[in-house]
């Protein structure tokens, strides 16, 4: 049984006998947890500093499972320069710029901003992963793609780590 185990883990990569988590996509996981941030109202109690380090925080896991960009490590000046050539967030890059600006002020500079500022930054990040969100395609023509698309999204990442 052992190397029946053994000979399955190292063809497949892992236990049957371990329950997989399921990977949420990085989009619904980036709503989620913006819905729970902005249920702790942080800003609202006064605490901007983690309200935006939080905020920032999603932000950058986002970008990294969704763009293969290692936001988490990166500084701000990175990131942008990382995602301006990115076809998909350029739209939203000034929306982004805003956020991580602001919030390093906030971080580093010990700066409150407005209470209305905190919302718009809030609203600005929502639209941020929403309009970076991948297309869904009809479930027909995404059975037949699934070994194309497979393919096709690691040019789009490999491409992102190229730039840095």
């Amino acid at each position: 049984i052992v190397l029946v185990l053994y000979y399955y883990w190292k063809k497949k990569g892992t236990l049957p006998l371990i329950p997989q988590k399921k990977e949420i996509p990085p989009f619904e996981e980036a709503m989620q947890c913006l819905d729970k941030l902005k249920e702790r109202q942080l800003w609202q109690s006064g605490q901007e500093k983690a309200y935006y380090t939080e905020l920032t925080d999603i932000l950058r896991v986002y970008i990294d499972r969704r763009f293969g960009v290692n936001a988490v490590e990166m500084t701000t000046s990175q990131i942008m320069d990382a995602l301006r050539t990115n076809e998909t967030t350029r739209a939203v890059n000034n929306q982004l710029s805003s956020i991580l600006e602001l919030a390093d002020f906030v971080k580093f500079a010990n700066m409150r901003p407005a209470p209305d500022e905190n919302e718009v930054m809030y609203q600005r990040s929502l639209t941020f992963v929403n309009e970076t969100k991948p297309e869904e395609q009809p479930q027909e023509e995404a059975d037949g793609k699934n070994n194309a698309e497979a393919d096709s999204n690691e040019p789009e990442k490999e491409n992102m780590k190229e730039t840095k």
